[in-house]
């Protein structure tokens, strides 16, 4: 909600025309407009531990309007983080875009001050840190993200004894490998 709806709509226009689909058929999943942060906190807690997730599964592909680049705001907002989270256990295809201003100031970024300051950026990504407006929010959705991780058996175990990634280092691998 932070950034600009116009990047929003270039970002996603240009990533429907680079996937080939036609914007008048293509149905979009916007957070703002999806998780009311008003409802009180029992309300939401069901809400995003179900019906959230449930619509995440039904999309096709997870795609991710990360601007500024080299500190996308869905990093430092909590909600956006439950929402990788989200991909993250449904295995989503993911894609991350950004809008055509945002795309050329990357560019220049990488053209001007070379590789190690794009991956000096990438590396300084951490989803752990993100904020919510309410903080009860904040704290739900990073409990959550844990106790989510602490419910996959297998991997919680391997966690619990330093084999395995907490479900924030889960979202933070995956945001690293698409990027």
């Amino acid at each position: 909600l932070d950034n600009s709806f116009a990047s929003l709509d270039d970002a996603l226009m240009g990533y429907a025309e680079r996937a080939g689909l036609d914007p008048a058929k293509t149905f979009v999943l916007l957070d703002g407009f999806s998780v009311t942060q008003e409802a009180e906190e029992s309300e939401q807690q069901d809400h995003f531990a179900s019906t959230f997730m449930t619509s995440i599964k039904a999309c096709d592909r997870f795609v991710l309007v990360s601007e500024p680049w080299n500190k996308p705001k869905p990093l430092s907002r909590s909600w956006c983080v439950w929402e990788m989270w989200c991909a993250v256990r449904c295995d989503a295809e993911w894609e991350i875009v950004m809008g055509p201003d945002h795309e050329k100031e990357f560019g220049r970024t990488l053209r001007e001050a070379g590789a190690d300051q794009v991956l000096q950026a990438i590396r300084d990504m951490d989803v752990a840190k993100a904020i919510a407006y309410r903080q009860d929010d904040e704290r739900m959705v990073h409990d959550a993200i844990c106790n989510e991780a602490a419910g996959d058996g297998d991997a919680a175990a391997a966690a619990a004894e330093g084999g395995g990634e907490s479900g924030h280092q889960r979202v933070n691998s995956a945001l690293k490998m698409i990027l």
